[in-house]
């Protein structure tokens, strides 16, 4: 108790100190917008911890998950909702970085060591956590989101090919919607768009996938199985590009469900 109570402290300051320039955003220079913005994501990483994740519930402690070994918690799930998130991170930061005036490439530099830092803040988070535990599985699957993110980030022309994309259909309202990963499906999309014989043809519309998902981990009732798939589907992010650049950047990172066709699904016990 007196470790969650230092926790919340802790948070508490961390929101106040970035309150008190937040009305002054505009006027900043972008070192401070920078330095303000991880504080403030910082806060509330510690906040949604302590609120959905157990920080702060006992000492710290080390935990082996396994990789995604079928007796692990969640089938190796998490270790894809790790590497998305840091990537995601980066992305989001590095955008935000550069529209604030940074270069392309300190923009990219930057928004990995924030989404690398933000991560690891989750994973220091997770050992005091009587149901998680600092893991070394984790911190490998960051790195390599937040490497993605910065190496996509600076080639352009990667960055039209691939999209690392996450599918969530929820079918109960959870509270803790970072780590339902009973209805969720993690995926890399080829899109034909980034192919140059493709393009200006019918096929940039499409793209291939090779996703992998867990069922049954988060219900007792049923089975436990880990999913590998291969699919072929409907490029949104490309047929949207002429309509709105927000709404078709969104489908680079979020993937429709029912649109595509699954080719190939192996299922592990």
């Amino acid at each position: 108790m007196k470790i969650k109570i230092f926790f919340l402290i802790i948070c508490f300051l961390i929101i106040f100190s970035f309150g008190s320039v937040c009305i002054a955003l505009d006027s900043l220079s972008k070192e401070d917008k920078l330095f303000y913005t991880n504080i403030s994501l910082s806060g509330f990483i510690t906040i949604w911890g302590i609120s959905f994740w157990d920080y702060g519930n006992q000492t710290p402690k080390m935990h082996n998950e396994n990789w995604f070994k079928a007796d692990t918690k969640y089938g190796g799930a998490d270790k894809m909702g790790h590497l998305f998130t840091a990537y995601f991170c980066h992305r989001g930061l590095a955008y935000l970085y550069e529209k604030w005036g940074y270069n392309v490439y300190e923009a990219a530099c930057f928004g990995a060591i924030s989404s690398f830092g933000l991560t690891t803040l989750m994973e220091i988070g997770d050992s005091f956590s009587d149901k998680h535990g600092f893991s070394y599985e984790d911190m490998v699957m960051n790195c390599i989101g937040a490497f993605t993110g910065y190496c996509l980030y600076l080639n352009s022309d990667l960055d039209d090919l691939i999209d690392l994309r996450v599918e969530y259909v929820p079918k109960n309202i959870q509270s803790d919607i970072i780590t339902d990963y009973e209805n969720m499906k993690f995926l890399i999309a080829l899109k034909f768009s980034g192919i140059t014989i493709f393009k200006n043809t019918f096929l940039e519309y499409f793209e291939l996938h090779a996703g992998y998902y867990t069922r049954g981990y988060g219900n007792l009732s049923e089975s436990n199985h880990r999913n590998i798939y291969l699919a072929v589907g409907i490029n949104l992010s490309r047929i949207l590009e002429t309509t709105s650049n927000k709404i078709s950047s969104f489908f680079n990172y979020y993937q429709m469900p029912y649109s595509y066709i699954s080719i190939k699904d192996h299922e592990f016990e």
